[in-house]
Order: C-alpha cells, then sequence, then structure tokens
C-alpha cells in the first residue's frame, strides 16, 4: 500500500482550490439561481398575457357587434314640452300612452299600476309603476319617449332583472297631477 506524505501535498493550491470553489457556489447561489426563479415566474406571465390576447382576438368580432347594434341614432336634442298636468281620474291617458310608447320602442307593457295613496291624497303628483320586457337595447328610445310626456316630474327608480333571453324592466314614474 502507497503511503501519502502530507508534507509534499500542497496545501496553499489546495486553500486557493476550495476558496475559488466557495466563491463560485455562492455566486451560483445568490445570483443564478434567483435569476431562474424570476424568469420561470416571467415565463408564466408572459403565457398569462398570450392567453388573455387569444381571448381579445376571439371576442373581438362579438364586441364588434354588439357596438354596431348598439349605436343609436344621432338625437338632435331632446325636446322639452310644456309642462302640463294631468286632468284628476286621467290614467287611463297615461296607460294609454304608455302602451304607445312602448309599442314604438319594441318594449311589452306588462302592468302599469298607479299609487291609490297619491291617486286619493291630493298632492300633486302621481305615482305609477311600471312593469315591462323587452331587451335592454330598446329602454333607450323608451326612456327618451317617455321623458318627452309633457306631465311626467321625474323617474324615481328603474330596476333591471333577467329573465330568460329577455329583460324585465320595473320603472317608478312620478307625473303632475291637479
Amino acid at each position: 500500500m502507497v503511503q501519502i506524505k502530507l508534507s509534499n501535498f500542497p496545501t496553499k493550491s489546495l486553500a486557493y482550490f476550495l476558496v475559488l470553489g466557495g466563491g463560485i457556489l455562492v455566486f451560483t447561489v445568490l445570483t443564478i439561481l434567483p435569476a431562474m426563479q424570476s424568469s420561470t415566474g416571467l415565463d408564466m406571465e408572459i403565457k398569462k398575457i398570450k392567453s388573455s390576447m387569444d381571448e381579445q382576438k376571439i371576442l373581438t368580432p362579438v364586441y364588434n357587434n354588439l357596438l354596431r347594434k348598439t349605436k343609436f341614432k344621432k338625437t338632435k336634442g331632446m325636446t322639452t314640452p310644456k309642462k302640463n298636468k294631468l286632468a284628476q281620474g286621467d290614467t287611463r291617458k297615461v296607460v294609454r300612452l304608455l302602451n304607445i310608447i312602448a309599442k314604438n320602442s319594441n318594449i311589452t307593457i306588462v302592468d302599469v299600476t298607479p299609487d291609490v295613496d297619491t291617486l286619493i291624497g291630493g298632492s300633486g303628483h302621481l305615482l305609477i309603476n311600471i312593469v315591462a320586457k323587452g331587451e335592454f337595447i330598446n329602454l333607450h328610445g323608451f326612456l327618451f319617449q317617455l321623458c318627452e310626456l309633457p306631465f311626467l316630474e321625474f323617474v324615481e327608480q328603474i330596476k333591471i332583472t333577467s329573465i330568460r333571453k329577455t329583460k324585465e324592466f320595473r320603472l317608478k314614474v312620478w307625473m303632475a297631477q291637479e
């Protein structure tokens, strides 16, 4: 068996080698590994952005189609009619006008209910609850025509509920009354 004498072994070279190897190891652990991890994170973000872009490419024709459908005729300005008051007990006129407006706007009136307390109370105002069905796009025209009524004071509330393919609109409307 051969015996190695440690006195002939170059200890300074070994020490330099260990220091250099340790430095390379520390450099790798402190710089290269975190850079690789952040690169992996960036790769995941790139994949998310690419999938988002692909979705947008697919949905762009749908979006353009909806934009085309929602373009309304340019209004020259809404005319403000001279304010009149609704004659006492003339709710049939209101119901008839609301049905005409709904028909012009492609909306179906389901129910028109005047509030009994305001009908009898003599407050000068009449609260009417309207329930209608139709497409959301047609609500715009309905509201514009409703606002042109000479005895309309204001629209207090609009609730929109989805029912299958159509929407249900619930409106609380105040009318001026003698």
